[in-house]
């Protein structure tokens, strides 16, 4: 679930806002709100990622003893150690993966770094038909990939193009420009799930893969306008 953040994309502004490059997406309170986020799967996936909300919801089968026997709350009430055990083991067991040596069993080191080397290529190529697209000749533009970390959900991940300078700002993206994110980030040779097992593996979310203005070349300028 690739979830592109722009001006276009988002419905509050504040979250574009850019300090230190690369800004995170993913766990810094909800971050960006997807438009029409009432219909939006982005917007119920990032549900997910807000602490308070999944305690919620590990809590949820005590909430439904007291719905379906308000005479058992007082038993209910008097077992917190019992809640705190299942808020742990949900956040630990069911939604992270806490063993290092099964982390590592995700995904063999070679087929990481092939899936990586890929990632980056597909950065690069996405960045260089941005920057030939709107005749950018300097400067610096990131395009940073941020997924979540959390395991046995259906994988998310972030995208924007951040571009650095006084002040780094968000790129402001264009539809096409947002469909070529979409359609050239992930491939069959490197699936949004094989990505999400490289992070969890890792446990790096998040990559940013910076472009300088100055090393493209004419030969790929004229190829990416081409696109």
């Amino acid at each position: 679930m690739i979830f592109v953040v722009t001006q276009a994309t988002v419905s509050n502004s504040a979250a574009l806002e850019v300090v230190r490059i690369p800004k995170r997406m993913i766990g810094r309170g909800f971050g960006p709100v997807p438009k029409g986020w009432p219909r939006s799967r982005i917007f119920w996936r990032k549900v997910l990622e807000i602490e308070f909300l999944r305690i919620m919801l590990a809590l949820s089968p005590f909430l439904l003893i007291l719905l379906v026997r308000p005479d058992w709350s007082l038993g209910v009430s008097q077992a917190p150690l019992l809640m705190i055990g299942v808020v742990y083991w949900f956040e630990t067991h069911v939604l992270a993966i806490p063993n290092k040596e099964k982390r590592r069993a995700l995904i063999p080191e070679a087929e990481a770094d092939a899936a990586l080397d890929m990632l980056q290529q597909n950065a690069r190529k996405i960045l260089t038909v941005l920057a030939a697209g709107r005749q950018m000749a300097a400067g610096q533009i990131h395009l940073v990939v941020e997924q979540s970390e959390l395991a046995r959900v259906p994988p998310l991940t972030v995208v924007s193009v951040q571009c650095a300078g006084k002040p780094n700002r968000m790129m402001d993206l264009t539809d096409t420009e947002i469909a070529l994110i979409e359609e050239t980030l992930f491939s069959e040779e490197l699936p949004e799930a094989l990505l999400h097992r490289v992070t969890l593996s890792s446990q790096k979310p998040t990559r940013d893969f910076p472009l300088d203005m100055s090393t493209i070349s004419a030969h790929a300028r004229l190829a990416a306008m081409a696109v």
